[in-house]
């Protein structure tokens, strides 16, 4: 497993968009000046500046983006202008040979969580979990820091209940953290893209499903057997899902009897949203509610 190299001030970084386009043009350029506000030199690739319906440009112009921006050594990282939809069709078209060659942290979320995944699995890739750079401006302190912390190579921390963690169900599990949106994350079921979750730990968040649509999701993963084998499930954010204390009975119904589950993890489509390397060694303590983040290990 490839642990990405750390950024330092000056590097050069790129913005892309793997899947939709910004409806609004200036949240581009609040993109630009956030991350030179972190004293990175940024190259906008031209995925950023297109649009193509739903999508921010063809299949092929986004993943030669992707290609482009780890094939070029100059550049240090690569940060996903947003989400949307779009990075499930860009997969196959990646040189995932060629991104193992060149490990570089890439950075997004939602529905990022597919390259997040493909990456791990296909090229031994540890990604960032992450904000946008557009969001920056408004992200808590502390969720900035620790993005901050995690770009520069930091990733030991420790989350508890006064973070908003709280029990599932009890028990302890140690393991590498996977994950990110559910729906995303069901969607790749029977693809190759979708990495082997035996002995690891879940992380799964959700923004704008009605209840039942949770439970449909969750239901889904647990029919196809791949919970069964999980060293256990962190949920991030359920945003405007519906009726907390009923998210909560789901979370709990829904997920397998014999595997610790903590819930309330800052991360997601959260304002107060909290980075993590995706494939990081955690220890979840379930009955206690806490998420321990272990130092960075190559291996």
């Amino acid at each position: 497993m490839k642990t990405v190299p750390v950024l330092q001030e000056n590097d050069v970084v790129c913005l892309l968009s793997p899947a939709s386009a910004f409806a609004d043009d200036t949240l581009l350029e609040t993109s630009v000046r956030a991350l030179e506000d972190l004293g990175f030199r940024v190259r906008v690739f031209a995925s950023a500046k297109d649009k193509n319906g739903y999508l921010a440009s063809d299949d092929e112009v986004r993943a030669a983006d992707v290609n482009r921006a780890f094939a070029d050594d100059e550049v240090r990282a690569v940060f996903c202008t947003r989400g949307g939809y779009g990075c499930m069709r860009i997969l196959p078209l990646l040189d995932y040979e060629m991104i193992r060659a060149h490990p570089k942290p890439l950075i997004g979320l939602s529905d990022v969580t597919a390259l997040h995944l493909a990456l791990y699995e296909k090229a031994g890739l540890r990604t960032l979990h992450a904000p946008m750079p557009f969001r920056y401006p408004e992200l808590p302190k502390a969720a900035m820091q620790r993005l901050k912390s995690l770009l520069t190579g930091q990733n030991e921390a420790t989350y508890t209940k006064e973070d908003g963690l709280f029990t599932i169900r009890v028990g302890k599990a140690e393991g590498e953290m996977l994950g990110g949106n559910l729906t995303l994350v069901t969607c790749l079921l029977e693809s190759e893209y979708l990495p082997d979750f035996t002995g690891k730990i879940l992380f799964l968040e959700e923004v704008g499903e009605e209840e039942y649509r949770i439970d449909r999701l969750l239901t889904t993963l647990a029919l196809s057997g791949r919970l069964d084998t999980l060293g256990g499930i962190v949920f991030g954010g359920f945003t405007d899902c519906g009726r907390e204390e009923k998210i909560r009975e789901i979370l709990f119904s829904c997920t397998p009897k014999h595997i610790p589950v903590l819930g309330g993890f800052p991360a997601g489509h959260l304002q107060n949203n909290h980075a993590f390397c995706e494939g990081a060694r955690v220890t979840l303590d379930a009955t206690h509610a806490t998420l321990y983040f272990h130092p960075h290990e190559e291996e």
